[in-house]
């Protein structure tokens, strides 16, 4: 089986992976140039940031602006650094947590296999090691998925302390710290399976008969005979799929669920205030009236947008070109995978955005920001990973 995934055309599949995201990259650098310059926005810069309100109302020291002749909130560059060096700190040990996931999923790997190794069933030692990377990789799933919202509340609680100047400064600083909560989150495992699982076997120590290192009586989890491709392979599988998998039903279930609730609470108030009061009184009235509401009105029963409604949909395919580039040639149907998935994820964001949620306010903007340094960084080091 390990055969159909590493071969000798693995080798030439992951160089030509490699110079398909180098190309892709520059393709949609000279693809968003070319929207830009037709939208007139190729020249676009923002002249001077407006303030956030919280940087404001937090920040008591001020220093004279000789350009506005005002007095402005100001913070340090001391204070930023010791500001920016906590929260990073924050960050790097919760991504130790994430390694200790990983090691708690070897843990669990070691005493399954020792479990049905005791049955002393053929049938059951045959497919032992599919039953035990299937089951760690659905655990391992579900631990991600429920680390995301958390890394998520805390990486937007550690930007908001570290209090930036302008919404700009906000989002940069708030994207990169996601990005390495879910980066450590997702491909932590995989890394360990494609670089560490064999390596951590062969270090000295006490040994058994057959040669494999036990540490504290226990011995160390190794690879199949025929490499670990295979469970990376399962690996890999099932946190992508699952995940895209996670992401379609709550993209089609959320929103109609919350769109529901909330024309709910505006049609049948617990306690209706004066604004709602002429809501009802101003729907009852249409309706009496035989018309149809208009657009405007229709939109108010809707969903509002937050301020970062774009952030998950372009985290999204952001971790989804990580899985297409850094582990492809441990699983190659992984493109064919996200071509499907981002065609339905087209029409369920085209339900989401045009019946479940109110319009946003549009904002201009030169390119996607600081998710192409990203895509950027990524794509080379897919090429070291290949």
């Amino acid at each position: 089986m390990s055969y159909i995934v590493d071969n000798g055309s693995t080798v030439v599949f992951a160089a030509l992976m490699s110079v398909w995201a180098t190309l892709f990259l520059e393709g949609w650098k000279r693809y968003h140039a070319e929207i830009a310059w037709k939208w007139g926005l190729l020249d676009f810069v923002i002249e001077e940031d407006t303030v956030r309100p919280e940087f404001q109302y937090r920040v008591k020291t001020k220093r004279f602006n000789p350009v506005t002749q005002q007095d402005e909130p100001y913070l340090s560059g001391k204070k930023k650094c010791a500001n920016f060096f906590a929260a990073m700190i924050t960050v790097l040990f919760f991504m130790c947590l994430v390694l200790a996931v990983v090691f708690g999923m070897v843990v669990y790997r070691v005493i399954c296999m020792q479990l049905l190794a005791s049955m002393d069933n053929p049938t059951v030692d045959s497919l032992a090691f599919l039953i035990v990377s299937v089951t760690a990789a659905t655990i391992n799933l579900i631990v991600i998925i429920a680390m995301n919202y958390f890394y998520n509340s805390l990486a937007h609680r550690l930007t908001r302390w570290e209090c930036p100047r302008t919404q700009a400064d906000f989002d940069n600083s708030y994207t990169f710290k996601v990005f390495l909560f879910q980066f450590a989150n997702y491909y932590s495992s995989l890394f360990y399976i494609a670089f560490f699982k064999g390596v951590l076997s062969q270090l000295p120590g006490t040994k058994d008969h057959d040669g494999n290192v036990k540490i504290a009586g226990y011995r160390l989890e190794g690879c199949d005979p025929a490499g670990c491709f295979v469970e990376l392979v399962i690996q890999l599988a099932i946190i992508m799929c699952g995940k895209q998998f996670f992401s379609a039903f709550v993209e089609s279930a959320y929103p109609k669920v919350m769109s529901l609730l909330r024309k709910w609470q505006l049609m049948v108030p617990i306690v209706e205030t004066k604004h709602q009061r002429k809501e009802r009184i101003r729907e009852e009235s249409c309706k009496k009236a035989g018309r149809e509401m208009t657009r405007w009105e229709a939109d108010y029963y809707l969903n509002p947008t937050y301020d970062q409604f774009l952030f998950d949909e372009y985290l999204e395919m952001v971790l989804q070109f990580g899985f297409c580039t850094l582990f492809v040639a441990a699983f190659p149907l992984a493109p064919l995978f996200a071509v499907f998935n981002n065609i339905l994820e087209i029409r369920l964001d085209a339900y989401k955005f045009l019946l479940n949620a109110q319009r946003p306010m549009p904002a201009q903007a030169r390119n996607i920001g600081v998710w192409l340094k990203i895509l950027d960084v990524i794509s080379k080091f897919s090429v070291t990973i290949n």
